[in-house]
């Protein structure tokens, strides 16, 4: 397989999303408004696009993407002053005597207030805007209704459904999509359309899915629904890997068994074990999904034995 630099991928990926690169190439030569949504798939593309087209645009000193003057390097090197990326967690309102770091009170009392160290303005980037908690929501709110001439904000969502109207009222949607298989194709040179079926037409999913690791799961699959050993040992295996994924930061546990649903079910989608099985995977994932501590175990043992029971006891 084919391998290519991010930036190169991300770049023919931006072209194929139509709105976003002509909603990009108006704010490269107009002022951003005080607040621009990203909503939709791709989070990976989003932070291409605010670093690449906005970010070397706006705080470049020169406002053209010069390369050379102090923003632009201080960018290169991802320490500009004046680019504050929250992070992906639970973002809080913070305590009003001493806020802790990346709080909306911190953001206010020790940012907003001065004005940018280094460019004409600064980006505030939110990348996981669903996840304001209530109280700091209402309190960034203020913010936006009275917004700094020098600060302009950015959020990622997945849908504008889990952001709240009042924030959504004072921003600029630019709404992102996935790709199609043919698109996926073209994006990375992959060949093998049964694992661009497997990405689901995100950027995402095909920085942490690797193509190697797919093929092994896909074989050992298979194996288990020729021999009863192996779907055993399948259990074992999936198990074991789906914490190696974790501490290798490859997959969390959770999209590992993700994957493993969608890729047995791709194995399966042209036998009479379809129909049978599918319900058991989607009662699996919505169990998966709840998030409840300690309840995995029991999920997984659930599921593998209804596998067994239908692959091989059912059938006898």
């Amino acid at each position: 397989m084919k391998t290519q630099s991010p930036i190169h991928l991300e770049e023919k990926a931006f072209l194929f999303q139509k709105i976003l690169s002509r909603m990009i190439q108006y704010y490269q030569k107009h002022p951003l408004p005080n607040l621009l949504i990203f909503s939709g798939p791709n989070k990976i593309l989003k932070h291409y696009v605010v670093l690449h087209k906005i970010a070397f645009y706006h705080l470049c000193i020169n406002q053209n993407h010069c390369k050379e003057c102090k923003a632009c390097l201080l960018l290169e090197k991802q320490e500009h002053p004046d680019l504050i990326i929250f992070p992906d967690d639970k973002v809080k309102i913070g305590d009003v005597k001493d806020p802790e770091p990346f709080s909306i009170r911190w953001l206010q009392k020790n940012i907003l207030v001065y004005k940018p160290a280094v460019s004409p303005i600064r980006i505030v980037l939110f990348p996981a805007a669903e996840k304001l908690g209530l109280e700091a929501e209402i309190a960034l709110l203020k913010t936006l209704e009275e917004p700094s001439p020098y600060t302009k904000f950015i959020f990622f969502t997945p849908s504008l459904d889990q952001l709240k109207d009042t924030i959504i009222s004072r921003g600029v949607n630019i709404p992102l999509k996935n790709f199609s298989l043919e698109q996926m194709h073209k994006i990375t040179e992959i060949n093998d359309y049964e694992f661009l079926e497997i990405l689901g037409g995100s950027l995402d999913n095909f920085y942490s899915i690797k193509y190697e690791f797919y093929q092994t799961l896909k074989q050992k699959i298979l194996q288990a629904l020729e021999h009863p050993i192996d779907l055993i040992e399948l259990e074992d295996w999936s198990m074991q890997n789906s914490k190696i994924e974790l501490e290798n930061e490859g997959l969390q546990e959770n999209q590992f068994w993700e994957l493993f649903v969608h890729v047995f079910l791709q194995c399966i989608s042209r036998s009479v074990l379809y129909t049978t099985l599918a319900p058991k995977f989607m009662d699996f994932l919505i169990g998966l999904r709840a998030e409840q501590p300690g309840l995995l175990p029991y999920l997984t043992s659930r599921l593998f034995y209804e596998l067994f029971y239908h692959i091989y006891l059912k059938t006898t």
